[in-house]
Formats: structure tokens, C-alpha cells, sequence
């Protein structure tokens, strides 16, 4: 996945080049019309936290790592500050807090640890379409003269609406197998994901075909979300991980949603 985001935000191999290279992946609208200079990311089940610190390294405003709390306090926090050179002159903001999927006090913590690391951004057409100073119509002083809950309302998407909402979610092989009997985490994990996006997040979920429950992840994850390129196979980003190589139990593929409209 972290190789992904590298190639995702790189001009394109030149034609002799041996360099993997994806054209599906940078067709218009995949990732949407926002920069990577704006983009706040969020990363579940982070572990060392290589993919969330390389969409850092490639730009990205803000990143936040999440984790168990033992696992953030022994490892992912521990490695963001080795890596704190990444969020130095100017670049992302980074960061790393515990979440454990499910938990409501925890997922309300990591929101406003997003946003305090980067607020959102404010998105509204008019706002957008040009710098030039315009005078204001009777309307448009009526509007300003709304109580901010009125006005919020008239926006089409507004940094209120977005408050907590990372504009990527990156979620790499988190289903795990269970011991028999085991309750499975995928309806929490689920959950959580979908309390982290709206229909503007672009979700990379990478998963390993190792079980029957990978598959049944990814299909509870297809009725919430629609992929917006055909799925990314390992091998496409690295040649070394061919079927092959790796055994079909370890088949790795990486998926580009979106959240179905409501």
C-alpha cells in the first residue's frame, strides 16, 4: 500500500523504464479533485505505521495513526517521532492515538486529534470559482447575517460537515483469523470505518485471501462502498508478489472505495 501512494502521487515511468505502473490508478476523478497538499489522512490498525508515514513523505496535510493503546505506546508512537523529520519545514503534521474499533470515546478522540492536527478545509463552489473581490447581493448579506447553524445548511459541503472526516482511510490487513467460537471483530471494524468516512473519503483497503473471512470482509465492505477502479493486485505495484511466489493463501489485493450514496 505504501508503495501505492508513492506511485499514486509521482509522475508517470518513462516508456523504458522497468518501474511498475498502474494507468487505472490516475484516471480522472479516482482521488478526486482535492491535492495531496490538502488531503488529512487517517490510518486504522497502523502497527509501525509505514503506510500512514509515507503518505506524509509524499505530502499529504495531516496524518493520523491509530492503533490498540499498547501497540501505539510501544511501537507506532515510538516511530513517528523517529520519523518526525517527515512533518518538518513545513510538511505533514503527524500523529499517533489509540482507537480501538467500536469504541465511541475513542473514535471521538481520534476525530478531534484530526482536526487539530488540520482543520478542514472549507469546500463550496462559490468560495472555489475565483479570488476576485465581488459585491455582495442582498442575499448573499442576508446569509451573512444567518445564525451559523442557518447557514451551515446552505453550504453543499462545508468544513463543519467534514469535522473528523479524513479525506483518505487507509486499512491494510486487518482481518485476522479468529479461534473458534470467537466473536469476529469485522462488525466493529466496520463500524468504525464507516463513522470515519462519507461519500468525499476515498477508502484503500489491502487484504490478504489467506481465509474464507478475508473474503467475507470485503464483501461486507462492498455493501457500504463502491470500488472506484477494478481492484489492484499485489503484483501490479511489485513484481516479487506474484501468486507464485507468495501461495494463493497469501493472494494480496488492494481496493479503492468510496461510500455508496444514501
Amino acid at each position: 500500500m505504501a508503495k501505492l501512494l508513492v506511485m499514486a502521487t509521482s509522475p508517470p515511468p518513462s516508456p523504458n523504464s522497468r518501474e511498475p505502473y498502474i494507468p487505472r490508478l490516475m484516471a480522472p476523478g479516482v482521488w478526486g479533485p482535492t491535492s495531496w497538499k490538502e488531503r488529512r489522512v487517517l490510518e486504522l490498525g497502523a502497527g509501525v505505521g509505514l503506510t500512514g508515514l509515507t503518505a506524509g513523505a509524499v505530502g499529504a496535510r495531516a496524518v493520523l495513526l491509530t492503533d490498540l493503546d499498547v501497540v501505539v505506546d510501544q511501537v507506532t508512537r515510538p516511530n513517528v517521532e523517529r520519523n518526525s523529520h517527515l512533518g518538518g519545514n513545513g510538511g505533514s503534521k503527524i500523529s499517533a492515538v489509540p482507537l480501538c474499533w467500536g469504541n465511541a470515546n475513542d473514535e471521538v478522540c481520534a476525530a478531534e486529534e484530526l482536526d487539530r492536527l488540520a482543520p478542514p478545509l472549507l469546500r463550496h463552489g462559490k468560495d472555489l470559482s475565483s479570488g476576485r473581490k465581488k459585491k455582495k447581493s442582498k442575499a448573499a448579506k442576508k446569509k451573512a447575517a444567518m445564525p451559523v447553524s442557518d447557514a451551515i445548511e446552505g453550504l453543499s459541503l462545508s468544513s463543519a460537515t467534514r469535522e473528523g472526516i479524513p479525506d483518505i482511510l487507509l486499512i491494510g490487513d486487518v482481518a485476522y483469523q479468529h479461534k473458534p467460537g470467537a466473536e469476529s471483530h469485522f462488525d466493529i471494524l466496520l463500524s468504525t470505518v464507516l463513522t470515519f468516512t462519507d461519500e468525499h473519503t476515498i477508502v484503500m483497503f489491502g487484504t490478504r485471501m489467506r481465509m474464507p473471512a478475508s473474503i467475507d470482509l470485503l464483501e461486507m465492505f462492498r455493501q457500504h462502498f463502491v470500488e472506484v477502479v477494478e481492484q489492484i493486485q499485489a503484483h501490479e505495484v511489485d513484481k516479487s508478489f506474484t501468486l507464485e511466489t507468495l501461495g494463493r493463501k497469501h493472494n494480496i489485493s488492494i481496493h479503492l472505495m468510496r461510500r455508496k450514496p444514501t
